[in-house]
């Protein structure tokens, strides 16, 4: 019998929880982390997602973050009176055209269709449904360039437009928003891989010798772009206050390249709402007040033109050229 005691014996101290404080913590956190992997394994396999106050990567927080950065939504779209774009529909309240904000109206928009299930639409197809008086076309899918977010990124700036539009965001919701998204989930590159014919590549302009195309066109007298000092030549004060055009501070971060080079050689293509009754985009005949510039302007301007416009709010693009 001795004999077997001693056998047992290390097998039986093997089996004794740590003394040692620190083996203690040791232990402790590496169960904690195994329970956490299953966790989110296990999570992963339903096809569930972490409730948004505990992962950290879906949330209203988070979400608010890409709207007002790398989703440059706040670019051209305002909350009621949070912020000034108008290039697009307001997601807050703002009489007399939205009585409602978009977590709620979005609701009666498309018949049979929930808020959620039309706020997801909206941003991966946003033709699909296009609001009145606001063109289409100006909106590209937001998981394609050039803003390319990754689906968790735009399930947590769709909970963070639920929060604003008083909807309690809860683990309901939340599987309510990825479960709308689940047809889109993963097409981003798929979309932008089919277009709609060939491909048209376009000689590389020069940005910084399109600053001075923008200056030289007399661009800057209808629209606005912060930060940049163009010389007004012999314009006067009355001839600057114009404003006649769109603001195109970071149009490049939300516009591709194509849609730029249309806007200068067709500037009827799309034109954007009037965004005050005294402030027109458009004519009485509604075409764009913007002339075309076939007759006055060279390819390698209009190359160089809008190399410049896109470089306006993509600094990764700048930072490359630097």
């Amino acid at each position: 019998m001795s004999g077997t005691r001693q056998c047992l014996a290390p097998y039986r101290e093997s089996m004794n929880a740590p003394t040692n404080p620190l083996k203690i913590l040791a232990y402790s956190l590496v169960n904690i982390l195994i329970f956490m992997w299953l966790g989110s394994y296990l999570f992963a396999l339903s096809g569930s997602v972490m409730p948004g106050g505990l992962s950290g990567e879906i949330s209203v927080d988070a979400g608010e973050a890409i709207f007002k950065g790398a989703g440059k939504c706040s670019t051209c779209h305002s909350i009621g009176d949070e912020g000034s774009a108008v290039r697009c529909p307001n997601f807050g309240v703002q009489l007399p055209k939205f009585a409602a904000p978009i977590g709620i109206r979005g609701g009666t928009r498309k018949e049979g269709y929930t808020a959620i299930e039309y706020m997801v639409e909206s941003v991966y197809d946003p033709n699909a449904y296009v609001v009145e008086s606001f063109p289409a076309n100006v909106m590209t899918p937001i998981n394609r360039p050039p803003i390319a977010l990754e689906d968790d990124q735009i399930t947590s700036v769709l909970l963070y437009l639920l929060d604003k539009s008083g909807v309690e965001v809860t683990d309901e919701i939340i599987q309510q928003v990825v479960s709308a998204q689940r047809p889109y989930k993963g097409t981003g590159g798929q979309l932008a891989a089919e277009g709609t014919g060939p491909a048209i590549r376009f000689p590389e302009g020069d940005w910084e010798e399109g600053f001075y195309v923008f200056e030289e066109m007399k661009c800057f007298q209808c629209h606005l772009v912060e930060g940049a000092d163009f010389d007004p030549g012999v314009l006067t004060e009355e001839d600057l206050a114009g404003g006649v055009g769109p603001d195109l501070t970071g149009i490049g971060a939300i516009q591709t390249y194509e849609y730029l080079m249309e806007s200068v050689l067709d500037p009827s293509a799309v034109v954007l709402p009037d965004p005050a009754p005294d402030k027109k985009y458009s004519g009485e005949d509604g075409t764009s007040k913007m002339p075309d510039f076939l007759d006055t302007m060279t390819a390698r301007q209009l190359l160089d033109l809008v190399a410049y416009l896109k470089s306006l709010g993509n600094e990764d693009m700048l930072a490359e050229e630097l």
